[in-house]
C-alpha cells in the first residue's frame, strides 16, 4: 500500500490508480482518517482549475513527484 504521507510536501504528482487511470495534478491536501471521518487517509489533487479528485491509498497503484 502507498504511504500518501510521503507526498504531503510535494507540489505536483503523477498518480496512477489500480484501475489504470493516470492523473497529474497539484497536491491540495492529505487528510488522516480521523479528520475525514472514514476508514482511510486520503490525498486530494487538483488536475485542472475545475477538477479536484481524492484517492485513498488502496486506490493508488503508483504515485511519483513531478515538481
Amino acid at each position: 500500500m502507498i504511504d500518501i504521507w510521503e507526498f504531503a510536501n510535494a507540489k505536483k504528482v503523477k498518480l496512477t490508480t489500480i484501475k489504470g487511470k493516470t492523473y497529474i495534478g497539484y497536491v491540495v491536501c492529505i487528510f488522516d482518517k480521523e479528520e475525514n471521518g472514514t476508514d482511510s487517509d486520503d490525498i486530494t489533487i487538483q488536475c485542472s482549475p475545475d477538477f479536484i479528485i481524492g484517492f485513498t491509498p488502496d486506490e493508488i497503484e503508483e504515485i511519483t513527484v513531478i515538481e
